[in-house]
């Protein structure tokens, strides 16, 4: 446990702005967790015809395109996770108009690192069921979404 006399925050710890604050795909900033909504087999989409988050996301997070290679196709009740992911390229667009912006400063990221060294971010990719319509969704479907 930290020490509580000590009125200086953990080297891991960061001044900066509260979380949830960032620019990018929604919820990226400090200490966030990303959903990102997939394929079952992870980076599918990036490598063929996708034009969705996944893509968005293995633009942004490079490391995660390592998913594609060391990940098997994700079950009903899996999801994958990349931890510490650094976010290394600016994008614009989304779909068939997404385009690169040019490299990232590293250096005015406010994300914080943690006693591993690691960003203190995770991306977790998701792949949710097709429906056209919320009626076609029973409980069944829903259950899966949210556990997984």
């Amino acid at each position: 446990l930290p020490n509580s006399s000590s009125s200086s925050p953990p080297p891991s710890s960061s001044a900066s702005a509260p979380a949830g604050k960032g620019e990018g795909m929604e919820g990226e900033g400090e200490l966030s967790l990303q959903a990102v909504f997939s394929s079952s087999v992870a980076g599918s989409g990036f490598f063929g015809s996708g034009c969705g988050q996944e893509e968005m996301m293995m633009c942004m997070y490079p490391e995660a395109l390592l998913m594609h290679y060391l990940l098997e196709p994700l079950a009903d009740n899996e999801c994958g996770v990349v931890i510490g992911a650094h976010h290394y390229n600016e994008i614009s667009g989304h779909g068939s108009g997404i385009s690169f912006e040019g490299a990232r400063d590293l250096a005015k990221d406010p994300t914080p690192y943690d006693i591993y060294g690691r960003k203190c971010n995770a991306l977790m990719l998701i792949d949710p069921l097709e429906a056209a319509d919320i009626a076609e969704c029973g409980m069944e479907t829903v259950s899966r979404e949210v556990f997984k």
